[in-house]
């Protein structure tokens, strides 16, 4: 070997024994100029990258031939065969079961390399905090070897367990820390957790009091607690939407009013309305939370359908909504409809019961780049009409899957299923109603009468800010009407936008035989006052 401690030109350079579809390199190429120690530490690179891929015992040997003022550099591998965890190992924790924290981290049989090593480090703290050490420090302690197998060992430094007693705000300058605390569902001396926390942070973005900024676990004396900073919204919000056929020429919408907070209490008061082919739809709700200060809250609404002015559909319900667990909402509803016609011989009364449960474990509720939401509701009742009892009953499950895409696109997949079924004859304004911006874009607002119907929705979503987004999208519902089953797709594309005076949304849909200028534009609107 030669070489001198100057600068010179590297004139060949060759890595020979270099595992197949391995990337590493010394970080300098042929015909550059740098120091000869740069040699040594180029074969300490490669030796790291031959880590990072799990060849554990690799070896890596220098070899540089001077020829003038330029010197040639040859480095020999023998990487040796790539080493697999055979299990995982832990010490120093006393509270935390290893075979606990084994199960989270990533599975044997992997290549031990220094990816791997770091998941598992990750995955031992984040097991370790879901059961209230967010204090835990996880790191390397060593590798033990039996049998060319690897057993990594990671040092258990546990802490104390965190129970939180309060919640505290920062931002909130216009909004009751009370009503934050119970709108987030929180409750003192609940022990610490991620999933908790998340629980927390994605309730108060949906009471669109708040939005959640960042988060930081403090200590006060012998008690810890978690501190929000917020930013406020406006307590009111108002939204609205219509379409628009390029074909028929026909408009529709609807304008929908949610005061969020009145007099600083929590309660809400919403209204709505909606028109469309000869159709009226009007609805108020109030809303009490925590009546008697208990952990649920009551609402009660009232609703009105008019018909081509021949009929209208009145009813009153009741419904009570309490959160069991932290991503859990079980609902019980109650409520009485009656049906007036200018044919007598229509006119009913019905009385019904329903429940509801919902599981959310998305990162947020609007747009959600990753998770999972579930709901079921059922609902169940007895009509009476021209001196007869009739059964009718009603159906609901929704889901969502969001997943992280390719930088910042998201795949989300939506599905939906509705039945409705009665012992009577139903009339079309009682059948699952489909088409729409809600549900099937590319189509007039519910443009279909379904006895049954399942429809699913995917969009590729990129998220350039938080409130804004671009997408193209498929629905596709499969509807079982009166004189049997039928598939309607929708196609297109949409944008979603966040400004200074609310949230505009745009989807422009193609139905089935639809050309490229024949679609359905969908136009939605939120914004606060």
């Amino acid at each position: 070997m030669a070489g001198t401690l100057g600068a010179t030109v590297v004139s060949e350079l060759s890595i020979e024994g270099l595992p197949r579809g391995l990337v590493a390199g010394p970080g300098f190429a042929a015909g550059e100029t740098v120091s000869v120690l740069a040699f040594e530490a180029g074969r300490e690179w490669l030796v790291e990258g031959l880590l990072d891929a799990g060849f554990l015992r690799a070896e890596v040997w220098l070899d540089t031939t001077r020829s003038g003022e330029a010197v040639a550099v040859r480095y020999v591998v023998r990487p040796g065969e790539p080493v697999l965890v055979g299990g995982w190992r832990f010490e120093g924790n006393e509270s935390l079961a290893g075979a606990e924290l084994a199960r989270a981290l990533p599975r044997t049989g992997r290549r031990c390399s220094r990816p791997v090593l770091e998941q598992a480090t990750r995955a031992a703290w984040d097991a370790a905090a879901a059961e209230g050490y967010p204090l835990c420090r996880v790191s390397l302690a060593r590798v033990d070897f039996e049998r060319d197998r690897a057993f990594p060992v990671l040092a258990v430094d546990e802490g104390e367990r965190v129970t939180v007693t309060r919640l505290e705000f920062e931002g909130a300058k216009t909004v009751s820390s009370v009503v934050l605390a119970r709108s987030a569902g929180f409750s003192a001396g609940l022990v610490y957790s991620p999933r908790r926390v998340r629980s927390w942070r994605r309730n108060l973005d949906a009471s669109g009091l708040v939005e959640v900024l960042d988060e930081e676990l403090f200590r006060d004396g012998d008690e810890y607690g978690l501190r929000l900073a917020v930013q406020t919204r406006r307590a009111g919000r108002a939204s609205g939407g219509a379409s628009w056929s390029a074909a028929s020429g026909q408009l529709s919408g609807r304008v929908e009013l949610d005061l969020r907070n009145l007099l600083n209490t929590g309660r809400r008061l919403a209204a709505r309305w909606q028109a469309y082919r000869g159709l009226a739809e009007y609805e108020l709700s109030y809303t009490e939370p925590w009546p008697f200060g208990l952990p649920l809250e009551l609402t009660g609404g009232a609703r009105l359908r008019v018909v081509d002015t021949s009929k209208s559909r009145a009813g009153l319900d009741l419904a009570a909504r309490l959160v069991p667990g932290p991503d859990v909402r079980l609902s019980f509803a109650v409520g009485y409809e009656q049906l007036a016609a200018l044919d007598t011989t229509l006119g009913s009364r019905t009385t019904w019961a329903g429940t509801g449960v919902e599981l959310d474990r998305r990162d947020r509720s609007g747009l959600a780049t990753e998770g999972v939401a579930l709901a079921l509701a059922t609902r169940v009742g007895e009509r009476r009409r021209a001196g007869r009892s009739h059964v009718i009953g009603r159906v609901e499950t929704d889901a969502e899957v969001a997943g992280p895409g390719w930088r910042n696109l998201t795949l989300d997949n939506r599905a939906h299923y509705r039945l409705v079924y009665s012992t009577d004859t139903l009339a079309d304004d009682e059948l699952v109603a489909v088409g729409g911006a809600r549900t099937l874009r590319g189509y007039r607002e519910e443009q279909f009468r379904a006895l049954q119907a399942g429809w699913w929705s995917v969009e590729l979503r990129h998220d350039f800010a938080r409130d804004a987004a671009w997408y193209p999208f498929f629905d596709l519902g499969v509807l079982q009407a009166r004189t049997g089953w039928f598939v309607r797709p929708g196609y297109g594309a949409g944008t979603r936008l966040g400004t200074r005076l609310g949230v505009f949304r745009l989807d422009y849909g193609l139905g089935q035989g639809d050309g490229p200028l024949e679609g359905r534009l969908h136009f939605g609107f939120e914004g606060g006052f």
